[in-house]
């Protein structure tokens, strides 16, 4: 007996795929306005020492690594296993990226 073949579904396939990318795109955009809007409200620094280490960039960046990853799982649990894996890798190397920024600047 051969094994019965999955359903073909290119009309939610096509659905599911939009609504992901524009949940990426809405993360995405988030991010880069709130930061840009967080940066006009800044005035001149003050000179009293070097300033204290900024976090809120860092929990952007984190909630927008998590964002793709639960996009990328979301993929992987359709069946779209590349595409998964290409958005797990982006979430990795957004992390590893946010990390290494607070590695450097001494966070």
């Amino acid at each position: 007996m051969t094994p019965p073949r999955p359903r073909v579904r290119p009309a939610l396939d096509l659905a599911f795929a939009v609504l992901l990318l524009a949940a990426d795109a809405a993360a995405c955009l988030m991010a880069v306005l709130m930061m840009g809007l967080r940066g006009l409200g800044r005035g001149a620094p003050p000179d009293s020492g070097p300033p204290p280490f900024d976090w809120v960039p860092v929990g952007w960046f984190a909630a927008l690594a998590a964002a793709v990853a639960v996009t990328g799982w979301a993929l992987r649990s359709h069946g779209w296993r590349a595409a998964a894996w290409t958005q797990l890798g982006a979430a990795g190397l957004l992390a590893a990226g946010t990390a290494a920024s607070i590695v450097a600047s001494g966070g």
